[in-house]
């Protein structure tokens, strides 16, 4: 699996980046994620859902991997309106944030099977995150942004982030 962790070791640098923030190849897609929908919520937005197909790279001894990936964040309130509610806020629980996720692959009639994640990950929150499998394979994980994320961004509890290896579905 893909490492959630940025650290010198497994960064690919660029040798002539046109900014000092752009200095090396993405690691992720979940922290350009975060940060846009951060900036929108921030501007008076309730809600921000954002996905991307991209590419990570990472290194693992010295060659270097390459990754494709259906990447994306859903946070806050699950409309524009607020008529329908008497102008009450109603952010999607991890239930139906999930069944999101779960919409799109029953369109493609693709059925996966979610595992919970028993270990430590410092991406999603303990005890409301899975691992996707499709046919055995895992190809992905789906879960709450972990608390610890949430609080450096000032964003709300009900931001769910998702990451799929398009290799593992295709």
């Amino acid at each position: 699996l893909v490492p959630y962790e940025s650290s010198e070791l497994n960064i690919v640098p660029i040798k002539n980046p046109l900014l000092t923030e752009a200095s090396h190849l993405r690691t992720n897609l979940y922290l350009e994620h975060l940060n846009v929908c951060q900036r929108n919520i921030k501007s008076g937005q309730k809600g921000c859902w954002i996905y991307e197909i991209g590419n990570i790279y990472y290194k693992i001894d010295s060659s270097i991997k390459q990754k494709s990936i259906l990447a994306g964040v859903i946070s806050g309130e699950r409309r524009m309106e607020k008529w329908t509610t008497s102008g009450k806020s109603k952010p999607l629980n991890y239930y139906e944030a999930r069944g999101k996720l779960e919409q799109v692959f029953k369109s493609l009639k693709i059925d996966i099977n979610d595992k919970k994640i028993n270990d430590s990950d410092k991406l999603l929150h303990p005890g409301k995150a899975a691992n996707l499998y499709l046919e055995g394979k895992n190809i992905g994980k789906f879960g709450q942004a972990h608390p610890s994320i949430l609080a450096n961004r000032d964003l709300p509890s009900e931001t769910y982030i998702f990451e799929l290896y398009l290799e593992s579905i295709l």
